[in-house]
């Protein structure tokens, strides 16, 4: 599979965007203390404050392992609310060539985008980084909803339950492939892909179509995952296949729950959007994981075709 790639990961926050940018902006230096745990310390090492140019280190923990990045921030934009993180040393440079981050903030969405290149085929794709970004945005919310609690009698919603994660990763036989893979011959997965996708089947429609209704079962973090879905929509031009969960045991935790496949060039996308039923759930990093890990498959049976 091809060494690019990009994660997107939008989360909805209840206290506002634009107060989770502020304290990433001008309060960087607390969040060690909002996040711990997560994060262990944070250091302005040239600039003295977070703007274009400064350069900055960051402590963090990562699956249980105390790591280092170090960065210069490339971009501010105000309007977007959002922060260019660019790392240049650290411990994310042994297994990446390049790696930025972007944190950006609207309304009541905030949203983290990794765009990396991978010094081999054989490095992950860097989830667990993700969750610990989500895990300090819920963090960060947390503390918000708190201070409007205390000090302003705050009676509001709780945090928010809403999220959508994307997944681009680049494949070397072209996504066109994957599309016709996905929308001709999707039974032929279970071969393909044999550890995640156990078993694949047309309930309704005959082919996959508009209306149609499948059901599938799949190995979702290490659990055998039933669900049932409905083809909502096919874009022919863009590739892209949007399978909406009506049944199964993803609803026992979401509200709602699809999945969009598109497949562009040489690109291939996951999107998870979603409506969790509890603060609680956690976000579906393991789904997203066993997607690209399912991507790497076809594309090896791809490549040998």
């Amino acid at each position: 599979m091809g060494v690019k790639g990009k994660l997107i990961a939008s989360v909805e926050v209840k206290c506002g965007g634009h107060l989770v940018h502020d304290i990433i902006h001008t309060n960087t230096h607390h969040l060690p203390n909002i996040c711990p745990g997560k994060l262990n310390g944070f250091e302005i090492h040239e600039g003295g404050t977070v703007k274009v140019g400064s350069v900055v280190i960051w402590k963090y923990n990562d699956d249980g392992k105390d790591k280092i990045a170090k960065q210069v921030i490339e971009a501010i934009d105000h309007q977007k609310k959002s922060i260019t993180w660019k790392v240049i040393g650290g411990d994310l440079l042994e297994l990446y060539n390049s790696f930025t981050i972007i944190s950006s903030n609207d309304h009541q969405w905030t949203t983290w985008t990794f765009v990396y290149e991978k010094k081999t085929e054989d490095v992950p794709e860097p989830l667990v980084l993700l969750g610990l970004a989500l895990g300090v945005t819920k963090d960060i919310e947390c503390h918000l909803l708190n201070l409007f609690t205390t000090f302003l009698s705050y009676e509001g919603e709780t945090m928010g339950l809403k999220g959508k994660l994307t997944a681009s990763v680049e494949v070397e036989c072209g996504g066109h492939l994957f599309h016709d893979l996905y929308q001709n011959n999707p039974h032929q997965l279970c071969t393909i892909s044999p550890s995640k996708v156990k078993h694949f089947e047309i309930l309704k429609g005959g082919i996959i179509k508009i209306g149609s209704i499948v059901s599938w079962k799949y190995n979702n973090g290490g659990k055998d995952t039933t669900v049932k879905e409905v083809i909502e929509a096919i874009d022919p031009q863009k590739k892209s296949i949007t399978w909406k969960v009506i049944e199964g045991d993803l609803l026992e935790l979401y509200n709602s729950f699809t999945i969009i496949t598109s497949c562009e060039q040489q690109w291939t996308t996951w999107t998870l959007v979603y409506d969790k039923k509890t603060k609680d759930i956690p976000e579906p990093i393991a789904l997203l994981g066993c997607a690209l890990d399912m991507t790497k498959d076809i594309e090896d049976h791809l490549l040998k075709k």
